[in-house]
């Protein structure tokens, strides 16, 4: 059996000498991944979020095809609260570049995906069809860092909010289990955050088919 094994690798962006900035690169391992791979521009990344800053020095050199679904144009924009910016940043920014920090793969392609309007709106169809349009324009991850907010449902021992997996939303859970069948004939790899409200992954439909990626958090 090999395993493979490189030298860890610290990209030279001025952040990375802070370590309020950059100690989450140590907790995953970050730096030992770049000695294999920082990503590859042949791999395209699609983040579907409210909206982007596209002029963003760490961001502008490797955005293509972006999409905003309420307009059906290429014009995205930030809102207020820069989430998508934000995620974009910390999935895909740019290293070496002498700004801020790096990406977790900063090598690969952007390709940003709008699914709110001008008030922050966002629905399950504004985030389905961001989904869909990723995976149609070729992405081969796309990331969703959105869902339902299901604060107080914590209060629930777990045996109840499994119930409540098993019984509620049945209808969302077939759609986003085509959704799911669609990205795998597609290559698509689909990656969901499984959310803030400290709950089952899977009370939020979107987290139900068994080959998407849910990532969370732990203390």
């Amino acid at each position: 059996m090999f395993v493979l094994q490189a030298a860890p690798v610290t990209p030279g962006d001025p952040a990375f000498s802070d370590s309020r900035q950059s100690w989450y690169f140590d907790v995953i391992r970050a730096k030992e991944g770049w000695g294999i791979t920082m990503g590859d521009d042949r791999i395209c990344v699609a983040i579907v979020d409210n909206g982007f800053n596209l002029k963003h020095p760490e961001l502008a050199p490797k955005v293509v095809s972006p999409y905003n679904v309420w307009t059906h144009t290429g014009r995205t924009f930030p809102l207020e609260i820069d989430h998508g910016t934000h995620v974009a940043g910390t999935a895909l920014a740019l290293a070496n570049n002498d700004e801020g920090i790096s990406g977790i793969a900063p090598n690969c392609k952007f390709l940003p995906v709008q699914v709110a309007d001008e008030n922050n709106m966002m629905t399950t169809t504004s985030i389905l069809d961001g989904v869909l349009y990723a995976i149609y324009q070729g992405a081969d991850v796309v990331n969703v860092s959105l869902g339902a907010n299901f604060a107080g449902l914590d209060a629930l021992d777990e045996s109840d909010q499994q119930r409540f997996i098993n019984n509620h939303f049945k209808e969302e859970e077939r759609l986003w289990m085509e959704v799911s069948r669609i990205a795998a004939t597609h290559w698509t790899t689909l990656v969901f955050a499984a959310g803030n409200n400290n709950v089952l992954a899977g009370i939020d439909a979107l987290h139900r088919p068994s080959d998407v990626i849910v990532v969370s958090a732990i203390q």
